[in-house]
């Protein structure tokens, strides 16, 4: 077998499909391992034959919406077509994602967003992927984790984190995506779904004495936005999470964008707030989603 690198995953169901006839550990060619895995097909036209690890989403406690990151070091070997298919349930017409090797070792990595019509997610290793003709490919490195997106919009500035997070103005709801981000794993989606709530809206406090910041210090606030369906996703920057202490703000569009400010911290300001809107100015219900905090 070839063994998820990640333990707190075992993987322990292994199936060979469309004619597969053999696999095998080898130490003779490996990549930087103890043992690699070299999978075989000796007969002519199985094209398909394959070498399929199963992953079971329930078994693992793996929700629609997690990310799986999954990676191997594939090579072809006597010109052979090393691949990986990735698929739900196990089928050709669930097709996730896919990748050929070449005759030299190579890493392939990718993240899967489990789909919520999936019970398994299933990485086919290949022995000679659409070639009629026999053939052997080796596989070595796999290492499988599953990823769940935080509720949150973390600060990618550790060194200033922000735990203090408040739903104002009626806002019903806010979770991690990974189906729509910013070039990121995940994002924030942040909802109103009750009529006349125009201020509904995702609170951030910046808690100024507990963070060292003085009067006269300069914040840099940094987040990607844009509009679901139509919405207004704006943010506001406010001192004492009032509004009559408002120092700046901007409206995002239909695609994702960047804003960007420089807050000088007020001598009357113990706290600065960022206020990330749902359907900010507007009476119906709405979402906006948020990426990439860094302030």
């Amino acid at each position: 077998n070839i063994e998820n690198e990640n333990t707190l995953l075992p993987l322990p169901k292994r199936t060979f499909m469309g004619g597969l006839d053999s696999a095998k550990g080898i130490s003779k060619d490996t990549n930087n391992s103890l043992c690699a895995l070299e999978v075989e097909n000796i007969h002519n036209n199985q094209k398909n034959a394959r070498y399929a690890i199963n992953i079971d989403l329930k078994a693992n406690n793996i929700n629609a919406g997690d990310i799986l990151n999954i990676s191997i070091d594939g090579k072809n070997n006597n010109k052979s077509n090393a691949s990986i298919i990735i698929v739900k349930n196990n089928a050709i017409n669930g097709r996730l994602d896919s990748h050929a090797f070449g005759d030299e070792w190579s890493n392939y990595s990718t993240n899967i967003v489990v789909p919520s019509d999936a019970s398994s997610i299933d990485i086919w290793l290949f022995a000679n992927q659409g070639s009629n003709l026999p053939g052997t490919a080796r596989y070595d490195n796999l290492n499988v984790s599953s990823l769940t997106c935080s509720n949150n919009i973390e600060n990618e500035n550790t060194l200033l984190p922000l735990t203090k997070r408040t739903f104002m103005g009626g806002l019903d709801s806010a979770k991690g995506i990974a189906t729509d981000t910013n070039n990121s794993l995940c994002a924030l989606e942040i909802e109103n779904i009750h009529n006349n709530q125009k201020n509904a809206r995702y609170a951030i406090n910046i808690d100024l004495k507990a963070n060292n910041i003085n009067a006269g210090d300069i914040l840099n606030i940094s987040i990607d936005g844009k509009n679901n369906n139509k919405s207004n996703a704006s943010i506001i920057i406010v001192k004492n999470n009032a509004i009559n202490g408002r120092l700046d703000s901007h409206a995002f569009g239909d695609e994702w964008s960047n804003y960007s400010t420089n807050i000088v911290v007020p001598s009357d300001a113990s706290s600065i707030d960022i206020w990330l809107f749902a359907n900010q100015g507007n009476n119906l219900p709405g979402t906006a989603r948020y990426d990439n905090l860094n302030v």
